[in-house]
């Protein structure tokens, strides 16, 4: 198993594991402890590596290139879903998963015959991580008479993409950290449903592993935007 793998599991087994002891402090009510929430996101490109076709001679000669590729991963889209528990009021931990696709760009260079560069879309991967989240909100900058709230995130999990038609599976380990604002369109602490919210994040998405040719590891912006729900306000209502 791979390190980065290793290290997903092993968060993901500890949320999964958490007790559920954190519950309101008497008189103070926390508006719902179970939070369920859906995203849509955007990851921008990423480079996967490159390798030069060349030919060996005979002879005690250096190797002939023929042309160089290189291939990126372009920008994906897809959807993250999480369902997370309040553990005080100002710390969400969450299960997380999530599904993507995203094209490969192969880029052709330097032939050795002076064919011109060229680009193109080669496989498409799927893409399906599950992991752990943590979601820290920063009251002392809540707007808006508290309707805006600012937050922080950081989230590992296991990845798995699939190419060549679904036949051929690679695994490796994503990671995260960001921040984020959500917006409050109904807020009523007593009820079962207590919040909705729009929600808008900036992550860093870092990935060792899966699908490259040699860049074992990348880095990308990530944009998302979605919709946040709280349940369970009646049994915490003060």
């Amino acid at each position: 198993m791979r390190p980065g793998l290793g290290r997903g599991a092993v968060l993901v087994a500890a949320l999964a594991a958490l007790p559920c002891e954190a519950a309101a402090q008497p008189g103070r009510s926390t508006g719902g402890r179970i939070e369920v929430a859906g995203t849509a996101m955007w990851v921008t490109s990423a480079p996967l590596g490159g390798s030069a076709a060349s030919l060996t001679p005979n002879v005690s000669q250096p190797p002939y290139a023929l042309f160089s590729a290189a291939a990126d991963l372009a920008t994906s889209v897809g959807v993250d879903v999480r369902f997370g528990y309040r553990v005080s009021r100002v710390l969400t931990l969450s299960l997380t998963g999530g599904a993507s696709r995203a094209p490969v760009r192969v880029r052709i260079s330097g032939d050795a015959e002076g064919a011109p560069d060229a680009s193109f879309t080669g496989d498409t991967l799927q893409q399906w991580t599950v992991g752990g989240r943590a979601e820290y909100e920063i009251r002392r900058w809540r707007f808006a008479s508290g309707r805006g709230r600012p937050f922080v995130l950081a989230a590992a999990g296991l990845l798995w993409q699939s190419h060549e038609g679904r036949v051929s599976i690679e695994t490796g380990g994503v990671y995260e950290g960001g921040a984020g604002l959500a917006w409050t369109l109904r807020d009523r602490p007593a009820s079962w449903l207590s919040r909705w919210s729009l929600v808008a994040e900036l992550r860093v998405t870092h990935v060792r592993g899966g699908f490259n040719w040699g860049s074992g590891a990348r880095t990308s912006p990530a944009f998302g935007g979605g919709v946040s729900t709280t349940w369970g306000g009646r049994k915490n209502a003060a």
